[in-house]
């Protein structure tokens, strides 16, 4: 299976080159998600086991807005079957299901509905939460949606973007509107001041990418549940929606990179992008790996928009417990949270305009905070920042 793969992975490349008529020299862990059925065989989706937690349930939304009904629906994906820690991938990843596509995802609603906030995690089929304290770990989670209103701001500069090609898409017509690591950190779509959601119409349709880690010594069976309050039918009048901006210091590649050393601090940075949206921002998040100490974004020609440090061990269940194998070293405390550029009070640039050039940078110490190594060496890192931009309500074009 290993040079099946491999051979795949060769031949890809090649096509793409072909294609563009240029050099393209992905590596290996970029081009997985293309071939996903290989690189995870006999791995993801699988069957309900009996007494499973249920795949839909609505709840009592603790949100509240005068003259709205509110409602929490709590969907359940999956389940994915995760290999043991004995296990390696194609691409040399112990315990990892990896770029898995997972393209028939429920949404939260059949019709029109209006996402209010969203929050992704990971449990066990019997509903239990599964976390790090358990040797399970929701590495990362890209949640794509497509239809005839999407396009993603930064991946339409690029010739080729790889997440979206990795289901049969492209930036054209899908857009990355949610990502979630292990910290798993809230989307507030809606803002009291500014009126806003993230809306669906009844075509738009769900894909997730995700890669799951298994610290045990035998294959786990998990779902990816995500949390969403909505407002169901038409956007309220008078409401903005949401353009979701995706920075990425690996952007439309596989968001990540080699540490360029292996101890002391380091920075990872993006290449500069120039807004192809405009409007308020309503929100932002922040996402490292372990060994990352903080975030910083910048609006170049505006200065500092905000900065985020990166939070250990807030709760017991972030604190792995386990046995280290051979090289493969996993650290004992885990990021938790991003503290910082939690409201927009937090923000010194509160506009995005496409005057702008945005950067991110993330920082990594590991004499500070303890990174996770495979075959002895430091895993890939990674550092991105979401923005959520109020746009007019309907078709939206790049501005």
């Amino acid at each position: 299976m290993r040079t099946s793969s491999l051979y795949l992975l060769a031949c890809a490349e090649t096509v793409l080159s072909a294609s563009l008529g240029e050099s393209i020299n992905f590596e290996k862990r970029q081009l997985g998600g293309l071939i996903g059925g290989l690189t995870n065989a006999g791995y993801g989706k699988v069957a309900d086991p009996p007494g499973h937690a249920p795949r839909k349930e609505e709840l009592k939304s603790p949100m509240s807005i005068p003259g709205v009904t509110i409602k929490r629906v709590k969907i359940r994906a999956g389940p994915y079957k995760v290999p043991d820690m004995g296990t390696k991938s194609v691409t040399g990843h112990s315990g990892m299901l990896e770029s898995y596509y997972d393209p028939t995802v429920q949404k939260p609603c059949d019709g029109d509905c209006s996402i209010l906030q969203q929050v992704g995690g990971l449990e066990y089929t019997n509903g239990t939460n599964a976390n790090i304290d358990t040797g399970m770990w929701l590495h990362h989670m890209v949640h794509f949606n497509t239809g005839a209103r999407r396009w993603d701001p930064v991946g339409r500069d690029w010739t080729i973007c790889l997440p979206h090609l990795g289901f049969g898409s492209s930036p054209s017509r899908s857009e990355r509107y949610f990502v979630t690591g292990n910290e798993r950190t809230p989307f507030h779509y809606y803002r009291e001041a500014d009126k806003t959601a993230y809306h669906l119409d009844p075509a738009d349709k769900f894909t997730y990418l995700v890669e799951l880690m298994n610290m045990n010594m035998a294959p786990q069976t998990v779902y990816v549940t995500m949390t969403y309050d909505i407002i169901e039918g038409a956007l309220p009048t008078g409401w903005k929606e949401i353009k979701t901006v995706f920075l990425d210091a690996d952007s439309c590649r596989t968001s990540e990179v080699r540490p360029p050393k292996e101890k002391g601090s380091f920075d990872i940075s993006s290449k500069p992008w120039k807004p192809s949206v405009e409007g308020k921002i309503i929100d932002a998040i922040g996402h490292l790996h372990d060994g990352g100490v903080g975030l910083d974004i910048k609006a170049t020609t505006s200065g500092p928009f905000c900065s985020f440090d990166a939070k250990y061990s807030e709760k017991p269940e972030y604190v792995f417990r386990g046995m280290d194998m051979k090289g493969d070293k996993t650290a004992k405390d885990h990021i938790s949270s991003m503290a910082g550029c939690s409201t927009p009070q937090d923000y010194k640039v509160p506009m995005m305009s496409k005057s702008q050039s945005w950067t991110i940078k993330g920082s990594y110490d590991y004499d500070k905070k303890e990174g996770n190594l495979e075959g002895g060496k430091q895993s890939e890192v990674m550092a991105i920042a979401i923005l959520l931009v109020a746009v007019p309500p309907g078709p939206l074009k790049p501005v």
